[in-house]
């Protein structure tokens, strides 16, 4: 399984932050980790239960911000 993201939000994960210390911003779309190779922490099972959350990951949301896709449905 892969996820897409189905609300744009900033990860919060500081293993996601580029070169200058910018956290990564994902937009709706995106595929979720985005780097190819997972970055530490972004898919454990606590981190997408967080993501994943009906209620959102956060007081910012009120629905999950991304979706579990089948591979083969890309």
């Amino acid at each position: 399984m892969s996820y897409k993201v189905i609300q744009a939000f900033t990860d919060s994960n500081p293993n996601s932050a580029d070169d200058n210390g910018n956290l990564h911003v994902y937009r709706k779309g995106d595929d979720y980790p985005f780097l190819p190779q997972s970055y530490n922490g972004a898919k454990t099972q606590e981190r997408l239960a967080q993501l994943l959350n009906p209620t959102g990951p956060n007081d910012n949301f009120n629905s999950p911000v991304i979706a579990e896709v089948d591979d083969k449905d890309g």
